[in-house]
């Protein structure tokens, strides 16, 4: 699982930006360090990795020193990992992290990738408020703060699924609008 998740994070930093090579570990565990913790091996070893089936490849510039680049191939892994990579196939911990990446992903993808991870994590926003509303109707020696606990967690569930909605509701993930750095497919 966190190679796959080492993967995904690494695609989706180069795919927005190249990125230098001696640089690359210190970004990921920038983005990540609220939700993972990877030891640098794991994220070199992933990195080279990916620079072995050519998802990533090396530019030498005199000017820029040595960057990564996302290939062809690697967009489409790219693309693959966000469809294949679910809230349900990660650890807790670990979900919202792959809901950054993924909501950070939404313009460098086709649209019909947008829109299928769209409705996954609305899904998985509903699933989770079901399940509170569930937890709610079941009384329980909880203690006596929990039902705040749990109120907070179900507006967040709520306010992440409105967000969702809205995004797809006005189109947000349409080309014209996003695409940045002339990376997207079109």
């Amino acid at each position: 699982m966190s190679s796959n998740l080492a993967d995904l994070v690494i695609l989706s930093i180069v795919a927005r930006k190249n990125v230098a090579y001696t640089d690359i570990i210190s970004v990921v565990k920038d983005i990540a360090s609220e939700y993972w913790s990877p030891t640098g091996d794991v994220l070199c070893e992933a990195v080279e990795d990916l620079i072995s089936k050519s998802f990533l490849e090396i530019q030498h510039s005199a000017l820029n020193g040595e960057r990564l680049q996302i290939t062809k191939t690697g967009l489409e892994e790219f693309s693959s990992l966000l469809l294949r990579l679910r809230d349900r196939d990660t650890e807790i911990r670990y979900s919202r992290l792959l809901e950054l990446v993924q909501l950070r992903s939404l313009d460098l993808v086709p649209a019909t990738v947008a829109r299928i991870i769209i409705e996954q994590m609305l899904q998985r926003a509903n699933s989770l408020i079901e399940k509170l509303e569930q937890r709610e109707q079941v009384p329980g020696p909880e203690g006596r703060f929990i039902g705040a606990w749990l109120s907070a967690e179900k507006q967040d569930l709520n306010n992440r699924a409105n967000i969702l909605s809205e995004i797809a509701r006005t189109n947000l993930l349409s080309n014209e609008i996003c695409l940045e750095d002339g990376r997207p497919f079109q």
